[in-house]
This record gives C-alpha cells, structure tokens and sequence, in this order.
C-alpha cells in the first residue's frame, strides 16, 4: 500500500487523543499543542519497542499538530476497516439491511403440503443468528406448511467459495476472528460451549452447550484427573458430521471455555436445516442440499438485519473481522453483479 494512503488512515485513527489517554486508564482533558504533544509521548513511552505511527491535524485549521514516522509503511491491518465502513455507507446507504428468506417454486399450498421445493437464499448477513433462523421457521407455521413435497435448497450463491482472504494463515483459521466469510454465516461461523471436570477422577467432563447455537453431534473422551494432575489439555476435532473433544481435566470447579470454527459451512448449514425442520415438525420428503434459487419465486418467510449503521458501528467498536469481510464481499457482490469475492470486493471499495 502507498505510503501516502497508509499516512490518511492513520491520522484517521490517531486523531482522538483523548481516546488513546483513556486506554491508559486516566481520562485526559488536552488544553494547547504543547500538552497534546506531551500527551502523545506520555502514551507512546509505554510501548517504546513498538512499531507506532502518528499523524495528527487539525480539522479546523489544517495545520500539523503531532507527527512522528509518518512516511514510514506500516501492516494497516484493522485500520482498513475504515475504507470498508465508509465504502458499504456510501454505497448501500445507512438504512440497507441483509435479507434471509424462504421462497419456492411450488404453485399452491395443498392441505399443509408445499407442492414443490423451497428455497433458503443466503445473502452473507454477518449478524444472522440461530434464533434468527428459529424466527423464519415461525413464518412456515404460521401457513400451516406441515410437509414439503420437494427438495429443500440451500442458496448460498451470493459469494464465492474462497472463504479465507487472501494472506490469512492455517493458523488463523483455528481463531473465530478469523472463521469463514460465506454467504451462509449463522453465529459469525463459530461455536462456543464450556468444558467442565466430572465430580470423581476416572468420570467423563461434562459438555455445557448454549440454546444460541445449534451443534452438531459431540463425541467427548476427557476425562477428569485427580485435582494437581499436570500436562492436561483438551484437544478438538471435527468430521462432516461430529465434533470430537479428547484430552484430561483435573478434578475442581471450574470449566474452560472453547471455541470451535465452523470449517465446512455448507455441511454445518444442512445439519442445522435438517435439525430445525424436524424440531419444527414440517416433513421433507425430499432432500436437504445445496441448489440456486432463480429470481422468479415466490416468497414464503423472510428475516431482515438490522440496518448497516447498526452493523457497521458493531463492526468498528469490535473490530469485527466477520462483519467487515461479509460487507466486503457484499459491496463486490452488488456492485459487478457477481458473486462477492475478495478480488470484486476491492474493485467495489
């Protein structure tokens, strides 16, 4: 990146003072460029060995106020999210809103029979939500839709299958902040549960899941170890149809907390959809799988986000990496007419 961009980013961010004193825990009231400059350099001392710079400037007058590397390129890492907020603002207005729906090509509803397939269109929502897809099975209930004659499709053409950006790492891939940017996001494509020691060494610890995420079948080995037992450890694994969970506890009262990356989207959202229409009572007498919806159906049930000002204000409070790569696949995605990637994203921004 040019330097010059990387100096606009950072005075962007490096702007707010009084923000970078809070971070020092003592709320700092700034009077003059004498203090700001005293300030900044009270901050700075405490990270001496890092790579830092600033640039900050009046808004008022133009003029130069703090300056320290600021010709030197730097990783702009989160900064970036700035240019994909202000982008997806610009672009898809404020009030634009992700939308989760049901349609189907079925011509009629015959005695609680859909006499046809239906339809799950994805549209990469970073904020969709178990209980969210709960919600959009309300609307097949309230049409008194008991079976459905066909297949149920899941759509999840709105982006590309390159899930990781282009430069994250294998190791990334391990941590949620770094989980999948598909179309079919539910949960920000990670799991949370706790792990807790059974009450006797030799016993089975216990798995303490959430009713905000669906999961698929655990199979759990760890056992629990007497209470100062060392070199314990909890190891997690995954198929196309189980997470495993291996390793030792020792004995108290305590749990530990994991998170687990969906790696197979596609796969997980089957099992989910399958899950919820038998939690549900509606009978497919097809079957759950992958399939694009054409633009002439008719709608059955939709779920709509909040609007992108919320979203984006989670996004950069957070610095949410899910948020941020679904907007960008999202502005690709509407702005060449194709399926949202990495490569038509930064064409979009």
């Amino acid at each position: 990146m040019r330097k010059g961009i990387i100096t606009i980013i950072l005075m962007m961010v490096f702007c707010s003072v009084q923000a970078l004193a809070m971070h020092q825990s003592r709320k700092v009231v700034i009077y003059g460029k004498d203090q700001l400059v005293s300030e900044i350099n009270r901050i700075l001392q405490a990270y001496q060995h890092a790579d830092i710079g600033v640039y900050v400037k009046s808004m008022k007058y133009g003029d130069t106020l703090y300056a320290q590397n600021i010709n030197r390129s730097f990783v702009p890492a989160s900064i970036l999210k700035i240019l994909t907020a202000e982008s997806a603002l610009l672009y898809l207005g404020p009030e634009y809103r992700f939308s989760t729906q049901f349609v189907t090509d079925a011509k009629s509803i015959d005695n609680g029979v859909l006499t046809g397939n239906l339809y799950l269109v994805q549209s990469g929502d970073p904020s969709l939500t178990y209980y969210d897809l709960i919600g959009l099975m309300g609307s097949l209930k309230s049409q008194q839709i008991q079976s459905i004659a066909g297949n149920v499709y899941i759509d999840d053409s709105a982006f590309d299958q390159s899930y990781g950006a282009p430069g994250w790492t294998t190791k990334d891939s391990h941590y949620c902040y770094a989980a999948p940017i598909s179309a079919g996001i539910v949960n920000h494509n990670c799991l949370a549960f706790r792990v807790m020691p059974g009450r006797k060494p030799g016993q089975l610890a216990h798995i303490m899941t959430s009713p905000h995420y669906y999961y698929p079948a655990m199979q759990n080995t760890v056992m629990t170890k007497p209470r100062h037992s060392r070199g314990c450890y909890l190891k997690l694994g995954s198929s196309d149809s189980a997470l495993s969970l291996h390793g030792c506890m020792p004995k108290g009262n305590y749990a530990w907390g994991i998170s687990y990356v969906i790696e197979n989207v596609l796969n997980y959202n089957q099992s989910l959809v399958k899950n919820l229409f038998r939690r549900y009572g509606v009978q497919v007498r097809g079957r759950v799988t992958p399939g694009k919806a054409q633009a002439s159906l008719s709608h059955v049930g939709n779920h709509q986000s909040q609007p992108l000002r919320s979203i984006v204000n989670d996004m950069m409070k957070k610095s949410d990496n899910v948020i941020a790569g679904a907007l960008f696949k999202k502005l690709g995605q509407i702005y060449t007419k194709q399926p949202g990637s990495w490569e038509n994203g930064g064409q979009a921004v």
